[in-house]
């Protein structure tokens, strides 16, 4: 990289800092408040899993051929994990991993308002650099909530059990963004939700398991 080349990135990092410290000034600081972020994705998930078993079936076809398809009758897990192998290849599922950007949802005065804030990439393709997976939902501990607790208490548990989760070693070196949680959890009927939640779950008959 000569000089003229690190002047021009040099210079397009500032352009890049400036825009961002200004987006601020769109919301007029200390009078917007983040309620939500809501996520937008390059398509729909019914858009991207056809396209992905389009994928899957062509590659299937053109991998080996007829030949192929006798080992997959004679071997269906070889199948299965050829299958499987496409898929992540492809990107995964649609869920977090087609996410292109973000609409900051938020309260000024009386009116609601959003901010977007996407990739910087200037065509937007399916990912196939990263891929998220689900790795459990407990951490492996919870946050108990008393019996006959108050909504503040329940909102005072939820921090709790966040700032443990910061804590972990996991996350040693990451960030758990609770802004915008702060921003509303003070305010919802946490009673309520943990009610609703309860009320379904006992009226939702289990599905039995499907065996092969």
């Amino acid at each position: 990289m000569d000089d003229r080349d690190e002047w021009r990135l040099n210079f397009k990092m500032k352009i890049k800092r400036k825009e961002c410290d200004n987006l601020k000034s769109t919301a007029l600081v200390g009078l917007e408040k983040v309620f939500f972020d809501v996520p937008v994705y390059r398509l729909s998930k019914e858009e991207y899993e056809s396209q992905q078993k389009d994928f899957i079936q062509k590659e299937l076809k053109q991998c080996g051929g007829k030949y192929a398809e006798e080992a997959y009758r004679r071997y269906p897990e070889l199948k299965s994990k050829t299958e499987s192998d496409l898929w992540e290849n492809y990107g995964g599922c649609w869920l977090f991993n087609e996410i292109i950007g973000f609409i900051r949802l938020y309260f000024f005065f009386s009116e609601i308002r959003g901010e977007y804030w996407h990739t910087s990439a200037q065509k937007i393709v399916r990912t196939r650099r990263k891929v998220f997976y689900p790795k459990g939902n407990d951490f492996g501990f919870g946050e108990c909530i008393p019996h006959g607790s108050s909504n503040v208490e329940i909102y005072k548990h939820i921090g709790m059990f966040l700032d443990r989760v910061q804590m972990g070693k996991e996350f040693k070196r990451r960030y758990v963004d609770k802004s915008v949680l702060e921003n509303i959890g003070k305010h919802i009927n946490w009673n309520k939700l943990i009610e609703e939640q309860f009320v379904r779950e006992q009226s939702e008959p289990c599905q039995p398991i499907e065996t092969n």
